[in-house]
């Protein structure tokens, strides 16, 4: 079979959309199902090879099976497969991903298209593939940059570095949200400081998602103060599912445990980072005025009971802090809202901005003797000591390590706690329902037996972990 190679810079190797209904005849070019295929550079032959072998070897896997292909393993390779209806969705990462990593890393992609985009056939009805192709660029370049290897492999949002921050400041942000939710209309609310989450009132998938279009505007608006709006759309379905859009068919794309799926208003998102350049250039005074909130409703779907209702993103920005809230579409309207939420947050948006601001960079921060990993399940964040720097040579025995325990923990409930190691260095793990956490010691071991007994020192490991995640605010008892 076919099999594309990935460069080294890259964590994605390949990923495409395909559409299994342009290819029923003998006759039919699989070129003509091919919607989106990364890299893009690659040439239509071999697009055409790998797409068409891999959509045959997941049908007749899926057929013999009578359960949707999820993976598939090649020689030097491996897939993540998703196939909803007619269209066929793949990635191949690394190989050093975990195999639950590179499956949520495509859950990712296709919840964020969606999210934004409504249906899949809805969209590409509407507009054209290369209209779309910069979606999906858009997307998987978000989701492969401005974290470590570690976000990576536990597929979570970035944060600032919680382990140097004052916790004071931490309550403050949560306070400012508790404000701002008792303003007029305002349901839910995040803040985000350079690109990173420091709290949030949503749910952990829809900050995910908001934090696509706020990476953008930071990276063109980082020292500019902007308030603006954009509109969202709020399911309310009769299920536990959110629907984040309706075809013209009927049909609908549904994304799992999502609290709100969001369109883009009226407005491409190309006219919203151009608006963002032009603002570059002229100087604003104050905190800056919120800009017009345009709106588009969508159709209700009638057949399933799915009622769709336009809901709004309401943004102020402080510099490199930006506060974000999910609001209801009267809120532009009303006499009061907005001037309430600008009022009550705008003194303390700018005190808790310049404190975040005189946080060292964690390049600056010394090294400790040791490396942890903290990852929280029910959040979906991660708290560890390797945040700012690249992983070098000494941290890739934990990064290699913490993946493969991941993976472990992952599909083997049973498995609570264990300690690996190898020649240099011991790794020990313990998870439960909520958490997971790694920790290493760094150095080799004073005591190492080669077999595992009681006199190795690799078996201190538990005590250690407990005894320094305590200053990071990590209780392991």
């Amino acid at each position: 079979m076919a099999e594309t190679r990935h460069t080294e810079s890259s964590l994605c190797s390949c990923f495409f959309l395909y559409d299994r209904s342009k290819v029923r005849e003998e006759g039919d070019l699989t070129r003509a199902g091919i919607y989106y295929y990364y890299p893009e550079h690659t040439p239509l032959d071999q697009q055409e090879l790998v797409c068409g072998q891999l959509a045959g070897v997941s049908r007749c896997v899926s057929e013999i099976s009578a359960s949707p292909v999820r993976l598939l393993r090649l020689r030097r390779s491996k897939y993540a497969i998703r196939m909803r209806d007619d269209f066929l969705w793949a990635l191949s990462c690394v190989n050093d991903l975990p195999d639950v990593s590179m499956c949520d890393f495509l859950d990712q992609m296709i919840d964020l298209f969606c999210f934004y985009n409504g249906s899949v056939r809805r969209s590409y009805q509407l507009h054209t593939q290369e209209e779309l192709a910069v979606c999906w660029a858009r997307y998987l370049s978000h989701l492969q940059g401005g974290a470590t290897e570690l976000h990576h492999i536990f597929t979570c949002f970035s944060t600032i570095d919680y382990t140097h921050i004052d916790p004071l400041l931490l309550m403050k942000a949560a306070l400012i949200l508790q404000a701002c939710q008792r303003c007029p209309l305002v349901l839910a609310g995040c803040i985000l400081h350079r690109g990173r989450m420091v709290s949030t009132q949503m749910s952990p998938e829809l900050t995910m998602k908001v934090m696509v279009h706020e990476t953008e505007t930071y990276s063109l608006q980082e020292q500019k103060k902007l308030a603006s709006g954009r509109s969202s759309f709020l399911a309310t379905p009769n299920t536990d599912h959110v629907s984040a859009g309706k075809g013209a068919d009927g049909g609908q794309e549904q994304v799992d445990d999502v609290s709100a799926g969001y369109r883009n208003h009226s407005s491409s998102e190309d006219e919203n980072l151009q608006a963002l350049r032009d603002d570059e250039e002229k100087e604003e005074e104050g905190a800056g005025q919120a800009t017009d909130i345009r709106e588009e409703r969508v159709r209700v779907c009638e057949e399933r009971d799915v009622v769709l209702e336009p809901m709004l993103l309401y943004e102020h920005r402080v510099r490199g802090l930006v506060l974000i809230l999910l609001v209801e579409p009267g809120f532009e309207t009303h006499p009061n809202a907005k001037q309430e939420v600008y009022h009550s947050s705008l003194a303390s948006l700018n005190g808790l901005e310049a404190h975040l601001r005189t946080i060292p960079p964690a390049s600056e921060i010394p090294a400790a003797p040791y490396t942890f990993a903290h990852y929280d399940r029910i959040q979906n964040t991660l708290t560890t000591n390797m945040c700012g720097r690249s992983t070098g040579p000494q941290d890739r025995p934990f990064v290699k390590a913490t993946a493969l325990l991941h993976s472990h923990f992952s599909h083997m409930d049973m498995l609570q706690e264990a300690i690996i190691r190898n020649a240099g260095c011991a790794l020990y793990a313990t998870r439960t329902a909520a958490q997971e956490t790694f920790f290493v010691q760094q150095g080799a071991p004073t005591r190492n037996s080669g077999i595992p007994n009681g006199q190795d020192s690799a078996f201190s490991l538990p005590s250690k972990a407990r005894h320094r995640l305590l200053k990071h605010g990590i209780n392991l008892l």
